[in-house]
């Protein structure tokens, strides 16, 4: 039974034990990195620590969470295993003609950010990166693909930042809609 990040743990528990079958958890990020060195829950904590301890063994997807999964959590390392974030490549590696002739017509580069917009996916620090990078190249387009807490702070400092102009908001993407943008 595979139960992804915490709010599944109890489910994947109670399954697990049901059928007499191994449990394995999916960690993605930890009540440390979600609490942007604020605190922790600990409640969430406690759910946490509890289902990476009843596991058979817990896919991290960086050594990053691995090591806060070992030192913060007590996770036995063994049973820790880093199994990276990835795509399909065989699905973004042919860009469309239409798609080449268009980036050729307008010269600009683009530049692009997929993921939540919170604190923990950093979409301030892509923004300041984007303004350092204007000064070098200025015919470049940032495209901000996701939806979340910061959103709306994100737009704002777009605009108080001087980059407004150059910076797209797609909004929650997925399936077909994603792929093209990845292209």
């Amino acid at each position: 039974i595979h139960a992804h990040d915490w709010l599944a743990f109890a489910a994947g528990m109670e399954a697990a034990q049901l059928r007499k079958t191994p449990f394995v958890t999916h960690i993605h990020s930890t009540e440390f990195d979600r609490g942007g060195g604020c605190g922790v829950n600990t409640d969430v904590y406690k759910v946490e620590q509890d289902g990476m301890k009843t596991a058979q063994a817990v896919v991290a997807v960086s050594g990053l969470t691995r090591d806060i999964a070992i030192e913060r959590y007590g996770i036995d390392a063994q049973k820790v295993n880093i199994v990276y974030n990835a795509i399909n490549i065989d699905e973004y590696r042919h860009i469309g003609k239409e798609d080449l002739e268009l980036k050729k017509k307008s010269g600009m580069q683009i530049i692009l950010f997929v993921g939540r917009m919170t604190l923990q996916k950093g979409p301030d620090y892509f923004l300041r990166a984007a303004k350092i990078a204007l000064k070098y190249r200025p015919n470049t387009l940032f495209v901000m693909a996701g939806s979340g807490d910061m959103e709306h702070q994100i737009m704002r400092e777009a605009g108080h930042l001087g980059i407004a102009n150059n910076v797209l908001f797609a909004g929650f993407l997925r399936g077909k809609e994603l792929s093209q943008m990845y292209r």
